[in-house]
């Protein structure tokens, strides 16, 4: 089965936007640096990993909860995303 992207029709059935490909990218790879420092925060936190002589280890918690955020925007906007390039094109 071949899938093809015709990127000068967006509104089409079955064709999905140049938007939606970014956007959808965009929240799997904040998805998966969230998941990656929140596991490796845990590490840190629960002392199964010593980093206690580079307290700069200890930025991936707050790190996670910041990509963590942008996801869930990300995902919020993903559906604007594709009705705004929809309209314009």
């Amino acid at each position: 089965m071949k899938l093809v992207f015709d990127l000068s029709n967006p509104g089409s059935a079955g064709v999905k936007s140049l938007g939606f490909l970014v956007m959808s990218r965009l929240t799997k790879i904040m998805l998966e640096l969230t998941i990656i420092n929140c596991v490796t925060s845990a590490l840190f936190l629960t002392g199964i990993v010593n980093v206690s002589d580079a307290p700069g280890f200890y930025v991936t918690f707050p790190l996670a909860a910041i990509l963590y955020g942008m996801f869930l925007i990300c995902r919020m906007l993903q559906k604007d995303v594709v009705e705004f390039d929809a309209e314009h094109h």
